[in-house]
């Protein structure tokens, strides 16, 4: 669901077109099979035909189901693992500020920057109807080379600062691994060929 997960981006199938598709599908399938019944021969209606044909039915329902059972878990893994990415990236996005914000009122740039990088990356993630996904990569990409180098730049006085201006570097730096791996992940875990099949 989106409010615990990854939603993708660009042009997909919802859940209820999906599953209209296959509701189609099976009674397509139906009224084929009605429709050849009547085609077909009086041997090939015996018990023992149909015997035959009950034990492929079962075959094929119990690799369905396997089939089915694994695209669940392949779901639920991607889904898992967004759902971590995304309270990482949360925790990181708060120490981010903590570190600046103990560093000195040099940083308020930096902060701001923060801000707005994390406005995008919310934006990047659950998508609104009709937002660009490129155009938001693009602004999250200038804003985090923004912020890191305003990071870069800063010059520290102390000790203290020089700490704090290192975690808050290395702290960006994962915060940027993080948000392109959620860019990698979201397009959907399962093929939609081997969906369709």
């Amino acid at each position: 669901s989106r409010s615990n997960g990854v939603e993708p981006a660009g042009v997909s199938l919802s859940a209820f077109q999906s599953s209209c598709i296959v509701l189609a599908c099976v009674l397509g399938g139906a009224l084929l099979g009605m429709g050849l019944r009547r085609c077909l021969p009086d041997d090939h209606l015996t018990s023992d035909a149909k015997d035959v044909v009950k034990l492929g039915v079962g075959l094929l329902a119990t690799l369905t189901a396997l089939v089915l059972g694994l695209m669940i878990a392949s779901a639920k893994s991607a889904q898992d693992t967004a759902n971590t990415e995304v309270k990482q990236l949360s925790a990181g996005l708060v120490l981010l500020d903590r570190v600046l914000k103990h560093y000195g009122p040099e940083t308020n740039e930096a902060r701001d920057l923060l801000r707005k990088g994390s406005n995008l990356t919310v934006s990047g993630i659950w998508l609104q109807p009709g937002s660009d996904p490129a155009v938001i990569e693009r602004d999250w990409s200038a804003t985090s080379d923004a912020l890191f180098d305003v990071l870069q730049n800063l010059q520290p006085q102390d000790d203290v600062q020089r700490t704090l201006r290192g975690q808050a570097v290395q702290v960006s730096t994962d915060l940027g691994r993080t948000r392109l791996l959620l860019a990698e992940q979201r397009s959907g875990s399962i093929p939609m060929p081997f969906l369709v099949v």
